[in-house]
């Protein structure tokens, strides 16, 4: 029995920022009952941002002082790396503002930053996807490098990619949990798993399946639902995910981090007549969540 020391409840940036600026988040997650927060870096490094000017740490510690002053913890960070292999003109800099979070992670307390594994545009063949999976595995060594230096791990986490003709799920990097536990034994103790239920349930396997694969191994979470055919992010039980095994098992492997939300919320303008109604849809998922956490003892 864990007594009165429940299990954090996290929301991520992007459920409460479309029309928000980046402290006015800080603030909703806070007021809505939320104790912990996934910190969307990649929404906030563009090269017009704070975080590619000379007072970039000065606004890592602004964040820092902030959240410290509501309570909150920022338990995870996302890094920009988002797009397929050579598409996003801008990439070397992205590659450069991965290197940063690393550094902004350790500033803000925040132990672990989730990198996603890249793809390429079009690797359908066993030799495609093979060369997919020796970039990614020379690619996380080299940011291994940096993240050790800040005393930070990488999260690596479980994608999908959908066939471009068929728009079926099809095999990528990443995709099965047994793959993702050969690459994290390989690649050490700087490197932990981040489960995607959403993303777990397009590529035909239940959450509680990627948990039992990788156990401890597990120190992240991304909890959001769907219909496995469309990456929705809808709100745990509004989908097809079976959470009352999802929640078993999180408890089972001795899971002790955050009940992280990444859900997309409607995008309400952040005016007065409006602004409550985001409250009430936020303080919603945090009730949700919560009694999801009550329930299972988590």
């Amino acid at each position: 029995m864990k007594g009165e020391n429940k299990m954090k409840i996290g929301i991520n940036s992007s459920a409460c920022c479309h029309y928000a600026s980046e402290f006015e988040c800080f603030d909703l997650a806070k007021e809505c009952g939320f104790d912990a927060f996934d910190y969307g870096y990649y929404l906030y490094c563009g090269k017009d941002s704070e975080y590619n000017s000379d007072l970039w740490i000065e606004h890592a510690k602004k964040i820092k002082k902030k959240i410290d002053e509501l309570g909150l913890v920022i338990y995870q960070i996302h890094a920009p790396l988002i797009k397929k292999i050579g598409i996003d003109p801008n990439e070397e800099y992205l590659i450069e503002m991965t290197k940063r979070s690393f550094q902004v992670a350790q500033i803000l307390g925040c132990q672990y930053v989730v990198v996603h594994p890249r793809k390429y545009q079009n690797a359908k063949t066993a030799d495609e996807i093979e060369k997919q999976r020796r970039y990614n595995m020379n690619f996380y060594r080299e940011l291994g490098k940096v993240a050790h230096q800040y005393g930070v791990k990488i999260a690596i986490e479980n994608l999908f990619r959908y066939d471009d003709e068929t728009h079926l799920p099809m095999e990528t990097t990443f995709r099965s949990p047994y793959e993702m536990l050969e690459f994290l034994n390989e690649l050490g103790d700087d490197f932990v798993a981040c489960v995607d239920t959403g993303h777990a349930n397009i590529n035909g396997y239940q959450p509680s399946v990627m948990l039992d694969v990788l156990k401890e191994k597990v120190k992240v979470v991304h909890i959001h639902d769907n219909y496995s055919t469309l990456d929705s992010h809808f709100a745990p039980y509004c989908g097809s995910i079976d959470w009352h095994d999802f929640c078993i098992k999180l408890k089972e492997i001795g899971f002790d981090g955050v009940f992280s939300l990444e859900v997309h919320t409607a995008k309400i303008p952040m005016e007065d007549s409006f602004l409550e109604v985001k409250k009430e849809e936020l303080r919603y998922l945090q009730c949700l969540a919560r009694k999801m956490v009550e329930v299972y003892n988590l």
